[in-house]
């Protein structure tokens, strides 16, 4: 398989306690013991992440006289709050976009 590696790693005393009672028990050795180990989580495959929607919110702001008609996209959006025409010819929007999606 290969050559060996000496590394270190911080183990909590009781679970290096425990390791090595087990290994004595069981006629191995701790190295051996921790390679198995390590072979049995690296044999199972690594779950995906779960998808997940985060809400965006946005402001759209038209150029003076250009008209936005959002309603046939009403269904995709979880609020939609436009603003009075005579305040301001613009609208906030919260729709979900998928985590870790650039913006």
């Amino acid at each position: 398989m290969g050559g060996k590696v000496k590394t270190t790693i911080d183990i909590a005393d009781g679970l290096l306690d425990s390791a090595r009672a087990h290994a004595k028990a069981e006629g191995t050795t701790f190295r051996a013991l921790v390679e198995r180990g390590l072979r049995e989580v690296l044999a199972k495959p690594v779950p995906e992440k779960p998808w997940r929607w985060e809400p965006v919110t946005f402001e759209l702001h038209p150029e003076p006289g250009v008209e936005v008609d959002l309603t046939r996209f009403r269904g995709h959006l979880t609020s939609w709050e436009p603003k009075a025409p005579e305040r301001s010819p613009s609208a906030t929007f919260t729709t979900p976009i998928p985590a870790g999606v650039p913006s």
